[in-house]
């Protein structure tokens, strides 16, 4: 603090006579006449500027949106935002309480995570030295926690919209396969099908079968019935930890369509199959693990229900009709022994045509490798005699 300084002030004025008259040659009648006066008067000291009002506030980081002027943020449940201190150089110790009744954080900068909808006032009280003192700031709903829509993360039921439930939540978590729950709600024709989803939602049918009951179902695998799941184009539609996906339409309708979810089950055109080389259906989203190579390779039936994009339809020597993963697309084609970057136009059971080809006359698609002799296959597959395609021995 400043110290005060104390100083003397000379007072100097013409002394006054009684009644003196100018003289023509200027000089002045009387004894006092030409007398200076010189007083010294002590005057109080004058104190230097005192210290400066205290001020307080805060700031919140981690907002999906903010309002500058109600000094409101706001976000979906759960919500996680790290606030910050904005405050007077002297104020160094800070307690926070964030409003959901949750214990109060004498750190400077916490983190601080909203489970559940609602407004909650945040209040923050700093102090310093006996000598700085200390001071209070609260603001009445600074944080707005909204309902989750469909397809957002969530651990249970309340963080979610009205009409949706936690799938896969912290009670029945469904881990691997899904890290957090997610908000959804049920698309079978028993809750109203596809049309019964929200605006910007569509229903994708995860069943590994076409038809679940969901008591049927272990708690690890609640996800695999059709489920409203947001709309997308590209994965940046997405939210964490989940990708832009081509899986099966839910009931009534038939096809596909683009929906946000985790990268199980398997896209088409993706290797598929356990240790041994069997063919699993339920690790792909088509409910196809084709016998192609020597793991198997997802597909489905396109003849029934069409390909999704960057896949085309071919037709088999065999008989069947398959969809294949177009080399290029992302798809590794590189994994299999028996499989290859293949033009379509082989002969033989494995040989393959593409009607209405969507890509170039010059695409290749992962398919069985063409061969002359077995040498060609490897250890793990054989030629047909007069050459052909790779098939798993």
């Amino acid at each position: 603090m400043m110290t005060a300084t104390a100083c003397s002030l000379l007072v100097v004025g013409l002394g006054c006579g009684g009644g003196g008259q100018a003289k023509p040659d200027g000089a002045r009648d009387g004894a006092t006449d030409g007398v200076m006066d010189v007083v010294t008067l002590d005057v109080a000291a004058m104190p230097d500027a005192g210290p400066k009002p205290l001020s307080l506030d805060f700031s919140a980081t981690g907002c999906i949106a903010t309002d500058p002027v109600a000094a409101r943020c706001s976000g979906v449940a759960p919500l996680t935002l790290t606030f910050t201190p904005i405050a007077s150089e002297g104020l160094t110790r800070f307690l926070w309480t964030f409003g959901d009744k949750t214990p109060s954080s004498s750190e400077r900068s916490p983190r601080h995570t909203y489970t559940v909808p609602g407004p909650y006032e945040v209040t923050l009280t700093a102090g310093g030295s006996p000598e700085v003192g200390s001071i209070q700031k609260s603001r009445l709903e600074f944080v707005h926690v909204l309902a989750a829509p469909v397809g957002a993360a969530c651990d249970v039921d309340l963080q979610c919209a009205p009409t949706l439930s936690c799938w896969c939540g912290s009670a029945a978590p469904c881990t691997p396969v899904l890290t957090r729950g997610l908000c959804g709600r049920r698309c079978d024709e028993a809750s109203g099908g596809a049309t019964s989803c929200p605006l910007l939602t569509v229903c994708a049918d995860l069943s590994a079968t076409g038809a679940v009951p969901l008591t049927a179902t272990p708690a690890a695998e609640m996800w695999r019935r059709p489920l409203c799941l947001p709309a997308c184009g590209t994965d940046d539609d997405c939210a964490d930890g989940f990708l832009c996906r081509d899986l099966l339409a839910g009931q009534p309708a038939r096809g596909w369509v683009r929906a946000c979810f985790a990268k199980y089950p398997l896209a088409v055109g993706t290797r598929c199959g356990d240790l041994t080389g069997k063919p699993v259906d339920a690790d792909c989203a088509s409910r196809t693990c084709a016998d192609l190579g020597a793991f198997g390779r997802c597909s489905a039936d396109c003849g029934a229900i069409g390909c999704p994009a960057g896949t085309a339809c071919a037709h088999f020597g065999d008989g069947r009709n398959l969809c294949l993963a177009a080399c290029g697309g992302g798809t590794p084609c590189d994994d299999d022994p028996l499989l290859a970057c293949e033009p379509a136009g082989a002969k033989g059971p494995l040989g393959f045509a593409v009607a209405n080809d969507p890509m170039t006359q010059a695409a290749t698609y992962c398919a069985p490798k063409r061969c002359t002799t077995s040498a060609d296959c490897g250890p793990a597959g054989s030629c047909p005699a007069g050459g052909g395609n790779c098939a798993r021995k």
